[in-house]
């Protein structure tokens, strides 16, 4: 077994031959959580902005939907007799039966004995 001394003069010996390939490889790293980080945040920023946007359009369409609404029961109430006639509203007659009770005889099994 070596000792520790050993072990991490090892290790100083081997830095000093790939130190600039430990730079590169942490300088990746911090560039790429980097550019994680940004991307979730603008995406997060522009779901926020897209929901704001679809509730005014959806306050915005209840508001023109109650408005049509509104708009149909007052027209609604307008609408009476003489200005339906005015527009060629013909009142149709009440049914005229001709014989309310039934007219036939009608046979049973006592009838047939």
């Amino acid at each position: 077994m070596q000792p520790i001394y050993a072990k991490a003069r090892a290790l100083d010996q081997w830095y000093a031959q790939n130190a600039r390939t430990c730079f590169m490889v942490m300088l990746a790293v911090l560039i790429a959580s980097f550019a994680a980080y940004m991307f979730f945040m603008v995406s997060s920023l522009s779901s926020g902005f897209a929901y704001q946007q679809i509730r005014r359009d959806i306050a915005n369409t209840e508001s023109r939907i109650a408005d049509l609404e509104a708009e149909r029961i007052a027209r609604m109430k307008v609408v009476d007799l003489a200005f339906a006639k005015e527009r060629g509203f013909i009142e149709v007659s009440p049914t005229r039966y001709i014989a309310s009770a039934a007219s036939a005889e009608r046979f049973t099994m006592r009838d047939a004995q």
